[in-house]
């Protein structure tokens, strides 16, 4: 059985929002996915903003990176 998470944010480079609060990079984020046997993810994104939770830019950077 294939396991998708059909929600998460990333960025090309960690962003932090605070002491306790970030974006992931790409790079970890899909070494957690494999970690927990995820296959696939929906990348989202807030809007146009680089500082954002996961902007549009930064998910074009990630799919040419990941593509499958």
């Amino acid at each position: 059985m294939q396991k998708i998470d059909v929600h998460i944010h990333a960025a090309p480079e960690t962003i932090y929002k605070g002491e306790k609060i970030y974006v992931s990079d790409a790079d970890s984020m899909v070494a957690h996915m494999d970690k927990l046997g995820i296959e696939t993810a929906v990348l989202m994104s807030v809007g146009e903003a680089a500082a954002s939770l996961g902007y549009n830019e930064g998910n074009r950077i990630i799919c040419s990176k990941y593509p499958h």
